[in-house]
């Protein structure tokens, strides 16, 4: 892609300060923007965990509800402390990814290779156990995490809902289903409650 009128983009970078070392000297970490290709395949390298399963979803007559292959849909229990702790981890380790690609290379040298971890969750946080033995404390550590944000001026968040709104451009949406909806059937009183309404405001106005 070319900008007309326009030299190349300048990649932005940021120095982070982690310390000073023996000798009294400032120690500072450069790390670089990242184009959103490379963010993206840190989302798709470690994907959301799924929630534990609870009871079985029953519409307004208690019918069970069925999804589109014509399997019950039961209650996602993201309150479970496991699953939130399988969140927390994902989510730290995405941030250890997005740190590694945001350093400037020829800075910083690891043991650890990812070729070695089957699991990239694994990786990122073996990647964080050598940090801490190197010296990088908790304060260090949270200074680069909010760098790299800083530095690709966007946050997971926004990452994960930008992902979600290019996804929703190729791929049709499908209409949830949630009791008392009309495709799961609904409560007859549901059904009559929404005649009562057309009837009594009218035909609605465009926005």
């Amino acid at each position: 892609m070319k900008i007309k009128g326009a030299k190349k983009l300048k990649v932005k970078t940021v120095d982070v300060f982690v310390g000073g070392d023996e000798e009294g000297q400032d120690v500072f970490i450069k790390l670089k923007g990242l184009p959103f290709d490379i963010v993206e395949n840190l989302l798709g390298e470690i994907p959301d965990p799924t929630p534990p399963k609870g009871e079985v979803m029953r519409d307004g007559r208690g019918q069970t509800v069925m999804d589109s292959r014509g399997i019950p849909k039961q209650v996602e229990k993201i309150d479970d402390p496991g699953y939130l702790a399988e969140v927390s981890r994902a989510n730290t380790a995405r941030s250890i990814g997005m740190l590694m690609e945001c350093l400037v290379p020829g800075q910083l040298e690891f043991e650890s290779k990812r070729e070695d971890f089957p699991n990239a969750t694994d990786y990122y946080f073996a990647i964080k156990a050598e940090m801490g033995r190197d010296g990088i404390g908790l304060g260090a550590f949270t200074n680069l995490i909010l760098a790299v944000e800083k530095v690709c001026e966007v946050t997971q968040g926004e990452i994960k809902a930008a992902k979600h709104l290019l996804d929703n451009c190729v791929k049709p949406k499908k209409e949830k289903e949630f009791p008392g909806h009309p495709s799961t059937g609904g409560s007859e009183s549901n059904k009559s409650s929404r005649k009562a309404g057309k009837a009594s405001t009218g035909a609605s106005k465009p926005y």
